[in-house]
């Protein structure tokens, strides 16, 4: 499995007057991990789906976050966004956001719908989407007997259970660099293995 990997750094108005993060801005952490996904070139680069873009809507249906641990002004920290529960007009993005040792600051999911953009009713996404989809295969967290959604909402051991060393260790290894390597990344959660850019083409 791998992760599209994202740096992030905590700004003054990401904190609270406490000194550490405040707990909205774990959103702004799955925002920029989404984002960069769906809206830089590795997807918008594709003509089809940037024509295909103009006519839907990507509406977030719901949206939960857990709060793991603080983090400071002038931390460095990484995104890990995966995928789960395809649909027709559904989709899941997960999100792990770690510090530079490894520790886990935040989990939290958000299920996005398709719709039309004139009618405002739920559609399928158009084939342009589905076959960039096709392409994020490697993003698709590993099946298993409860989903991501359902350990991140369990809490305890079901969400520590999310973030196993090797995904530690991935953090620690993106983040000893100054910057991310090409900007956004397709990370692979085991360790040695290279890192590479991610290209959606068409057809693929």
């Amino acid at each position: 499995m791998h992760f599209f990997a994202v740096p992030y750094v905590i700004h003054f108005d990401d904190t609270m007057a406490y000194g550490s993060h405040h707990f909205l801005t774990n959103f702004k952490f799955q925002c920029a991990g989404r984002e960069h996904l769906l809206f830089s070139p590795h997807a918008f680069e594709v003509p089809e789906f940037r024509r295909d873009f103009e006519q839907v809507l990507l509406l977030t249906h719901e949206g939960y976050s857990r709060n793991l641990s603080p983090a400071h002004l002038g931390e460095r920290l990484v995104v890990l966004t995966s995928l789960e529960a395809r649909g027709e007009v559904s989709l899941r993005f997960c999100f792990r956001t770690m510090k530079s040792d490894g520790t886990p600051v935040a989990c939290g999911y958000q299920t996005v719908l398709c719709a039309d953009r004139a009618q405002g009713a739920l559609r399928a996404f158009p084939e342009s989407f589905q076959r960039s989809f096709e392409a994020l295969a490697l993003l698709h967290e590993a099946p298993g007997a409860e989903s991501f959604r359902d350990r991140a909402l369990r809490g305890g051991g079901a969400v520590q259970a999310l973030f196993p060393e090797a995904l530690r260790a991935l953090a620690r290894r993106l983040l000893a660099e100054p910057t991310l390597p090409d900007g956004p990344q397709l990370a692979p959660a085991l360790p040695g293995a290279p890192m590479r850019a991610l290209r959606i083409r068409p057809g693929r």
